[in-house]
């Protein structure tokens, strides 16, 4: 369903972070240089799994939010993006002889491999029973 919600996720997201996120955080970092991480809520239509690229009919786009916000330094996690890579990109140091259209918006597009044995251990005991979880260690080792 994400997958095939981009275009949707990716206008709500923009729309969300500039009409409520860019106000309410407008000076509280150096440079206004900060990392947000934003959730959405996804209802409706397949619910077994987040993933799935079909079976849009009854889905909707819900509820926004701000999950976490962190100064944006070098020692910040890249998430989807490489430090090393796109440093230039990372800073908002873009050439002209860079073609890149903006916003960015990547999304994993099926687990991670080996992503569960990131998970803090005391957090992955609590959450072994969930059906994230247990989709995405399908396959995966741990």
């Amino acid at each position: 369903r994400l997958v095939a919600l981009r275009n949707d996720v990716l206008t709500g997201l923009v729309a969300f972070f500039e009409e409520t996120i860019c106000s309410r955080l407008a000076g509280i970092f150096p440079d206004d240089c900060y990392v947000a991480d934003l959730a959405v809520e996804i209802s409706g239509g397949n619910e077994s799994s987040i993933m799935a690229a079909d079976g849009l009919s009854g889905v909707s786009l819900g509820r926004w939010w701000c999950v976490e916000v962190n100064p944006f330094y070098e020692t910040t996690d890249g998430g989807l993006f490489s430090w090393g890579k796109e440093r230039n990109l990372l800073e908002g140091k873009l050439t002209a002889h860079d073609e890149v259209a903006l916003p960015i918006f990547r999304i994993r597009e099926r687990p991670a491999r080996g992503a569960l044995s990131l998970v803090y251990g005391a957090w992955k005991e609590a959450l072994r029973d969930d059906i994230f979880i247990a989709d995405a260690a399908k396959g995966v080792s741990t």
